[in-house]
């Protein structure tokens, strides 16, 4: 990123609007930005990261703290950053959330924070990408520069105080960095994937195992070779009760044919006699028939002549309407008479009204004038009531800084005492750390305890719930299989009448082959379908899966309840005599150790705070010495300024009259002389529309009347053709009267039902008839059948068959699950074999990936060690020439203690000693130096990179003051041969040597209405 132009208004020290194009300091310049201090040279950066991120350089200060004290009320905060990356350009408008003075009356009102990003085409044409949220604007300037606003002020801007924070950033936050830097998440991406593919792994195997187990405690096996054996000894007893089975069943089969039969043949006597009862009372109601065909014929002529009535009732209708509109139109065209004459003398009145217009536009024209006037009046004041608030402000300002000077003395001598009662603390650090850590390791020992009792007696609750749901649903797959059976030896049954009904005598039967037929079967009761053995078949089959599914859900639970056991006692065993102890104790213990911990750490924090305090506290007594000098210069222009406001506002009062020197009275007066003149044009114009309209009116009430008297005489006419139709028609068709003819007809439902009736009449007859004939043909010759004593030998049959299916059914299910579980058994080896082979693979590569390896380092760091070498290569070539040979940056390749992230760590190589040492332990100008080269080195390195970010800008915010004459020449040196590669450098300073030494100078001049830049370029 290249910075191309910036321009900043009401920004920090800048009261007015000022501009920067360093296109005029040239290509890829080393330039100076030049300034006493508090002049605003570290505004620029400001303003830099503000337009890119909406956050200064320094990110202790608040955006909304960056407004300019000494800028105009409407003179709105916004800095405008036009920058280049690579061969794109892309233009920045923000503006921070602020007062501005209201658009209409007084008083001031929020302004919302704004920003706006656009890309510059090669041909000068902007594309807005974003137009208004900053939010998205911010995103997007995170998403082209590759950094954060953090990580942008750790290596493109080094702001004043902070330079060192990129030397000694720890392992974690070097690889935050590095790692966005160099675009290298897909090694993390790679160590996540490889670490939840072998957790995925694990998580299968240790479920299939736990099936495995499972099943054979369902079938009641200590093992896969007793489930064998098992398997292996109630085969053979299951073919032999089959057997049986079959040979019961098919005895019960033949008896029930001729059972079947029997009971047919009586049901066909029955049907005889109901067909010949529901005849006879069929023919007692032909005499009803007879009536509803005589008034359904009636129904029809009257249908005929309806039309005919209704014309005639219409025409009647129609005559009178015509009637009433004539009497309501007489009405109408009196009102409208009266009306005309009352606009007509409306519009006369006010034509001689509206004559005086022309003196009121005069008062009008000399009222503006001196609202004119008024409004500049009251500009003067305006400014005169900002200037003296400012007054007002500057005085309190001034007394601020006097009490603030004496709070900061306060503030030193309180700093010091407090450091020396924070040293008690910070030294008990230690012991508070190790107690918390072990009482919030036995508290969370004892919650997951908890929370595995609870599950137990989840579990054990849905085990006892899931028992009784079988033995329930056990007991209705029993019922269900006895009423199939039952339906299977009635079809049978029925099967065997209806082979006996058409045997012969003296001819063999096609069962036995005997001619000779003693027994025939006969049916018993009502025929079945097919179906009904379907639909039985279908219920059994779904109630045994049912049963199937719900014993299959038992013993996972109970799978469940065993490795449940295991964890419990695990954790029995590392709680120890922490298992008795109540939760909430463990809590309050692990919380005084939490407060205890909070307490030394924030002790630490207050005294190392304290101490760069300290420091802080002394230079800002001498800044405010300066402050003070500078505010009372500010109170004497201030009050020249009103004085001179003041004369001028007696000037412009003398030029009004006094009884318009009041606004409000001015401007009450110009509005109610618009107003009636306003009013006098509205009076004409709605008189002469009233005028108009009613004369309108009155025509087209005349045009109306003449209409409707046409009208009246047709209808007339029409209604007598239709009275003498109507009569006529009537005499026809034997009808006395309308009323008859009215009674006479049906509704369409009525009709309808009387049609059904004879209908269904004529068709119960014919069905009847035939059904009767049907029957008695099939019983000719035969007698009612005796079904007494077949019911006892069709119960004894029943018993012997279903004693035998029960015998078998309940082996061969046993069989079954045993023969189901032994192969789910093997597919469940099968599938641990191919996930310990899977394991074999992933579980090793997301070892070595995730750092669980000896050398505790994983595959993004180690890459970033990798790249930190190279950055640290060519740092050290700097750092060496400014040292004089002295020192080197060299990465810290020892492992951490504990389970602390390493790698990345850094160190610097004192050749006068021979010995590593922190990079902490460096002096403040050796700080900068080291700081200095590491940033250098790391944009040469980026950008080496094919994808890398480029840092192609850098701005370095003081530090050459802490440098000796010999150390600042060489580190100028180093950025002039950093200049020469194409980088863009910016220094500030107000060091003298360097003003001299640097001909490309962005100078900022401070004043006290605000501070000026100048660009001193090519």
């Amino acid at each position: 990123m290249k910075p191309v132009y910036l321009s900043m208004q009401a920004f920090g020290p800048f009261a007015g609007k000022e501009e920067v194009d360093f296109t005029r300091l040239g290509e890829n310049p080393l330039f100076l930005i030049n300034g006493p201090t508090g002049a605003g040279k570290s505004t620029l950066l400001d303003a830099i990261c503000f337009a890119l991120y909406g956050q200064a350089a320094d990110d202790d200060r608040d955006p909304a703290a960056l407004r300019s004290d000494m800028a105009a009320s409407h003179s709105l905060t916004e800095v405008e950053f036009l920058f280049a990356l690579g061969e794109k350009q892309y233009r920045i408008f923000r503006m921070p959330a602020q007062d501005r003075p209201k658009q209409r009356g007084e008083g001031f009102t929020m302004q919302a924070t704004e920003a706006k990003l656009w890309e510059i085409q090669a041909d000068g044409n902007e594309i807005l990408l974003i137009p208004k949220k900053a939010t998205e604007v911010t995103e997007r300037v995170v998403e082209l520069t590759g950094l954060t606003a953090e990580q942008f002020r750790q290596v493109m801007v080094l702001p004043q105080g902070k330079f060192r924070e990129l030397l000694l950033a720890n392992s974690q936050q070097r690889e935050s960095i590095f790692s966005q830097l160099f675009q290298t998440s897909i090694y993390r991406k790679i160590e996540e994937k490889l670490k939840q593919r072998a957790a995925d792994i694990e998580e299968s195997k240790k479920k299939h195992d736990q099936k495995i187990a499972g099943l054979l405690e369902s079938a009641d096996c200590s093992s896969e070779a007793a489930l064998k054996e098992k398997i292996s000894q109630l085969a053979p007893l299951v073919e032999e009760l089959e057997t049986k089975k079959n040979l019961a069943f098919e005895q019960f089969m033949l008896f029930e044919k001729e059972r079947s039969a029997a009971m047919a043949l009586q049901e066909l006597f029955r049907q005889k006699e109901s067909c010949l009862h529901s005849l006879a009372t069929l023919e007692q109601s032909r005499g009803q028939l007879r009536q509803t065909e005589h008034k359904l014929a009636r129904s029809s002529q009257a249908t005929l002549l309806m039309p005919l009535i209704q014309a005639r009732e219409e025409a009647e209708k129609y005559s009178e309407s015509l009637q009433q509109a004539l009497q309501a139109l007489a009405l109408q065209m009196v009102g409208a008479g009266k009306k005309l004459e009352q606009t007509r003398q409306q519009f006369e009145l006010a034509t001689s009204q509206y004559r005086q217009k022309d003196d009121l536009n005069v008062q009008i024209h000399e009222l503006e004038r001196y609202r004119e006037k008024m409004r500049l009046l009251q500009e003067k004041q305006v400014e005169n009531e900002r200037l003296q608030a400012v007054w007002r402000q500057i005085n309190q300002t001034h007394d601020e800084q006097l009490l603030a000077r004496q709070h900061k003395q306060q503030q030193l001598e309180q700093a010091r005492e407090k450091i020396v009662e924070l040293r008690v603390f910070v030294e008990a650090l230690p012991e508070a750390v190790q107690q918390l850590d072990q009482a919030e390791h036995v508290l969370q020992l004892k919650k997951q305890y908890d929370a595995l009792l609870d599950k137990s007696q989840a579990l054990q609750a849905r085990a006892m719930a899931g028992i009784a749901s079988v033995e329930e649903t056990r007991q209705s797959w029993q019922a269900l299989h006895e009423e199939d059976t039952r339906l299977q030896i009635q079809w049978h049954q029925e099967q065997a009448a209806q082979l006996a009904s058409r045997l012969q005598l003296n001819e063999p039967c096609p069962v036995c082959g005997s001619t000779m037929h003693p027994q025939p079967a006969q049916a018993q009761q009502a025929l079945l379908e097919k179906a009904d053995l379907e639909q039985s078949a279908q219920r059994l089959e779904k109630a045994r899966q049912q049963l199937q599914n719900m014993e299959n859900t038992l013993v996972q639970v109970r799978t469940l309840q065993e490795a449940l056991a295991g964890q419990i006692n695990e954790q029995l065993a590392a709680l120890g005599d922490s298992a008795s102890v109540p939760a909430p104790t463990l809590l309050d213990v692990c919380e005084q150790a939490r407060k205890r911990v909070k307490q030394c750490t924030q002790a630490r924090q207050s005294q190392s705070l304290l101490q760069e305090q300290l420091a802080v506290f002394e230079k800002a007594l001498s800044q405010l010495d300066e402050t003070l000098q500078q505010t009372r210069e500010k109170q004497q222009t201030i009050r020249l300024s009103l004085a001179s406001l003041e004369n001028e506002l007696k000037l412009r009062l003398a030029e009004l009259p006094e009884s318009f020197r009041d606004a409000n009275v001015l401007a009450q007066t110009l509005l109610d002389v618009r107003q009636r003149l306003a009013l006098l044009q509205k009076e004409y114009e709605m008189s002469r529309q009233a005028f108009e309209l009613a004369s309108q009116e009155h025509v087209q009430l005349q045009e109306r009347k003449a209409g409707l008297e046409s009208r009246q005489e047709q209808a007339i006419v029409a209604l007598q053709q239709a009275r003498q139709t109507c009569q006529d028609q009537l005499g026809q068709h034997a009808f006395d009267s309308e009323q008859a003819c009215r009674l006479a007809v049906l509704s369409a439902h009525e009709r309808q039902a009387l049609e059904q009736y004879v209908a269904q009449f004529n068709r119960q007859q014919y069905e009847l008839e035939g059904q009767c004939k049907n029957i008695c043909a099939q019983l000719e010759g035969k007698t009612p059948p005796d079904l007494t004593q077949m019911e006892t030998r069709h119960e004894q049959m029943k018993q012997l068959r279903d004693q035998a299916q029960s015998a078998w059914q309940q082996h061969n299910e046993t069989l079954n699950q045993l023969k189901s579980v032994a192969a789910k058994i093997d597919r469940m080896h099968e599938q641990n074999a191919e996930l310990e082979r899977e394991y074999a693979i992933y579980g090793t590569l997301s070892h070595v990936a995730n750092g669980r390896a000896d050398s505790r380092i994983s595959l993004q760091r180690f890459v970033l060690s990798v790249l930190l070498d190279d950055v640290l290569a060519d740092a050290t070539v700097r750092l060496r020439l400014m040292s004089k040979g002295r020192y080197q940056l060299i990465r810290k390749e020892d492992r951490a203690k504990g389970n602390s992230r390493s790698g990345l760590d850094l160190e610097v190589m004192d050749e006068y000693t021979g010995i590593a040492r922190p990079v902490a332990t460096l002096s403040g100008g050796e700080s900068f130096m080291a700081a200095l080269s590491l940033a250098l080195g790391l944009s040469d390195v980026v950008q080496a990179y094919a994808g890398g970010i480029r840092l192609d800008t850098l701005f370095i915010d003081e530090g050459f003051g802490s440098l000796d004459m010999d150390s600042l020449e060489l580190a100028i040196r180093t950025l002039l041969d950093l200049q020469a590669s194409g980088r863009t450098i910016g220094i500030i300073s107000h060091v003298t040597e360097l003003k001299e030494q640097m001909a490309l100078r962005i100078d900022v001049l401070p004043s006290a209405r605000g501070s000026r830049i100048q660009v001193h370029g090519v």
